[in-house]
């Protein structure tokens, strides 16, 4: 019986392997093979031929249209108005105490109603608001006539805008006002000598430290005509040893608005400057000529991808006016 049932056993095990274990490992075997070749022959194409189109698109487009990560501004240069985008003032304003007050502003693009000046003499250049046409129709929202009497994009306050000022190691963020599109503090920094670092538009521009300039003293003005009638004005002062400009801005009666006023930059070695009765007369409409001052000032400005930003360190004063 042993061996019988031993014969029977080894003949059943052969039956299960020649019906099943053998045709099924061979299919098995056929079809993995087969199938990952070709799976990893169309991947390995397919990656590397996308790979090298991405690569190429991405170089491409970073060299033709990335903006300079870094601009340093020119000291003594300013904006022409038709490119200004952003001005930053470093003002003083008390000796003692020493008070400090920083204020900027940075839009999307120059302000439209800035054209060329009118009239220029070698201390000034008057500026008329005067469009050469009106535009048809309304212009639609975010847009205003500009002075060829086309509707243009209205200018926007940047929202990717920062202002921080240095002092040697230390630095102060200046925020932007609540509700305002003005950026505003008291600087909290020591000394009266700042450097400017802004950020706009992907760029990043930088000022050296520069010291706020001196007193202006001996200063004094003639106003001839008076202000409802002005026909000229002198100003001067007592050229100061830490040199630096002096400027000033006369605007248009308030009665009347727009952008139409008289711009005068002088070194302050100079001592004085003049204004003629041409630049004078059109600003003294409604209740009169409204004179603002002048600033000794010093200058930086940074022509970058995103427009021009201009940087002033400075003072005000105000004459005593002589009446001719």
């Amino acid at each position: 019986m042993r061996p019988a049932l031993l014969l029977a056993l080894a003949l059943a095990l052969a039956a299960c392997g020649d019906d099943g274990g053998g045709p099924v490992a061979d299919a098995a075997d056929t079809t993995v093979a087969d199938t990952t070749v070709d799976d990893t022959a169309v991947a390995d194409t397919t990656v590397a031929d996308t790979a090298v189109a991405d690569t190429t698109v991405a170089d491409t487009t970073a060299t033709d249209t990335a903006a300079p990560t870094e601009v340093a501004a020119t000291p003594g240069a300013r904006c022409a108005l038709t490119d200004r985008v952003g001005l930053v003032q470093i003002e003083l304003q008390s000796d003692d105490p020493v008070l400090v007050f920083a204020t900027a502003s940075f839009f999307d693009r120059p302000n439209p109603w800035y054209g060329a000046p009118e009239l220029t003499s070698d201390d000034c250049a008057f500026f008329r608001f005067a469009p050469t046409a009106a535009c048809d129709a309304p212009c639609d929202e975010g847009e205003v006539c500009g002075l060829d009497g086309a509707c243009v994009p209205a200018q926007a306050a940047r929202e990717d805008a920062a202002f921080t000022l240095v002092a040697g190691e230390a630095t102060q963020s200046i925020p932007r006002s609540e509700g305002s599109d003005t950026y505003w503090a008291q600087v909290t920094l020591s000394g009266t000598a700042f450097g400017v670092a802004v950020t706009l538009g992907g760029v990043r521009v930088t000022a050296a430290e520069t010291a706020i300039p001196g007193d202006l003293t001996g200063l004094d003005g003639t106003l001839s005509g008076g202000y409802e009638a002005p026909t000229g004005l002198v100003v001067s002062w007592d050229a100061p040893s830490d040199g630096g400009d002096v400027t000033t801005t006369i605007p248009i009666n308030h009665h009347a608005g727009g952008p139409t006023f008289t711009d005068c930059r002088v070194a302050a070695s100079e001592g004085g400057f003049e204004v003629g009765e041409a630049m004078l007369a059109p600003l003294a409409v409604a209740t009169g000529l409204e004179f603002q001052g002048v600033e000794h000032v010093r200058f930086a400005a940074a022509e970058t991808a995103a427009g021009c930003v201009e940087i002033r360190w400075l003072r005000r004063f105000y004459p005593g006016f002589v009446h001719e």
